[in-house]
């Protein structure tokens, strides 16, 4: 190369001044009418370029030498670099990267909104705007953190289109086994199929176990268990019924609830085995499996299980420990009339009578 002929733009230099230009808004040196077009010229020599670069970065123009350039090239990707940064953090776009969205933010209240309203396409036109919307989590006052998959299941549940919607924000990246987490600490809590087994909710749980839902995560808040330990504690038998069809385990309690007898026989019949969740030994006395799974059988009002697990050494006057029911009690907030006379033929008593 000749003396006289201006040096090659290098390419590097100018990549990195081409976005510190379309950031500032700036016009770059050597751009002319078709530049400003998206062409950007190649006639810039090193030497304008570095003065070009100083005026960003406030270095005076140096003559170059290969430690130069290297130095050179180094300030305008750090500049990139944090302009970039700046934006990113800043830019409220279709392509902002976000985790976590309080319950008040504009865009969580809008997106719940369309959810429980049954509002499929104001659903999939935010998913589509906001494309990392479905693995959002949305933040309430107590620092606890859910998933969108977990607000079509909240309570009461039965949203209008509430599969539909399940089935939405899982093909968009929602994972139905996401648990509820913390900001504040590593505790775990339930999924979103516990809380469509604890509304009853059949439709969406069936959608989030199409989507790949856990049945068997734990996170209940009945002894940290299953969906199915939720739904049978609380009486939402529709959904443990259903659970159960879809292949949930189930230990004696639950079998004994939901009345299928073959199971409670079978539990008998085999060597015992340790539920995987034991529910009802919370002031560390020895778990009495019969006795609970016999509170449970009238909890769901099934007389022939009851029957079954009283010849069977069950304690017909047990007081729980979780809401302080004997079993009579149990069966008379289940308004099972039949197994409520069976059960006062036998001498059963309510707490109330039991403290008298």
């Amino acid at each position: 190369m000749e003396a006289n002929q201006p040096a090659a733009a290098n390419p590097a230099i100018t990549f990195g001044l081409q976005a510190l230009h379309q950031w500032r808004g700036v016009a770059e040196p050597g751009r002319s009418a078709a530049s400003d077009a998206g062409c950007f010229e190649q006639e810039t020599t090193e030497r304008t370029e570095m003065e070009s670069v100083s005026r960003f970065t406030q270095l005076p123009p140096v003559e170059l030498g290969v430690r130069d350039e290297s130095h050179a090239r180094l300030r305008i990707l750090f500049v990139c670099f944090a302009c970039f940064a700046v934006m990113f953090h800043f830019d409220r776009s279709k392509t902002l990267i976000m985790s976590n969205l309080q319950a008040e933010d504009p865009l969580a209240v809008k997106v719940v909104k369309a959810i429980h309203s049954g509002e499929i396409e104001a659903l999939q036109r935010l998913l589509v705007e906001y494309p990392d919307l479905a693995t959002t989590r949305i933040v309430d006052a107590k620092g606890a953190t859910c998933t969108l998959l977990h607000k079509a299941a909240d309570w009461p549940g039965h949203f209008p289109n509430g599969a539909r919607s399940v089935a939405i924000i899982a093909a968009a990246g929602g994972d139905a086994s996401a648990p509820i987490m913390f900001l504040d600490s590593t505790k775990r809590d339930e999924t979103p199929l516990h809380w469509a087994a604890s509304s009853d909710d059949v439709a969406v749980l069936d959608a989030l176990l199409d989507a790949g839902a856990d049945i068997e995560a734990p996170g209940a808040c009945i002894a940290g268990g299953t969906a199915l330990d939720d739904a049978v504690a609380f009486g939402q038998w529709r959904a443990a019924h259903r659970l159960v069809d879809r292949g949930a385990r189930t230990a004696v309690w639950h079998s004994s609830a939901l009345g299928l007898m073959d199971r409670v026989e079978a539990y008998f019949a085999g060597p015992k085995i340790p539920p995987l969740y034991p529910w009802g030994d919370s002031k560390g006395a020895a778990l009495d499996e019969v006795t609970i799974a016999f509170w449970c059988a009238c909890h769901g009002g099934q007389r022939p299980a009851a029957e079954y697990l009283l010849d069977r050494g069950a304690k017909l006057n047990w007081i729980s420990e979780w809401d302080e029911l004997t079993p009579l009690d149990a069966a008379q907030r289940a308004d099972a009339t039949e197994l409520i006379q069976w059960l006062r033929g036998r001498g059963a008593k309510s707490t109330k009578e039991l403290s008298a």
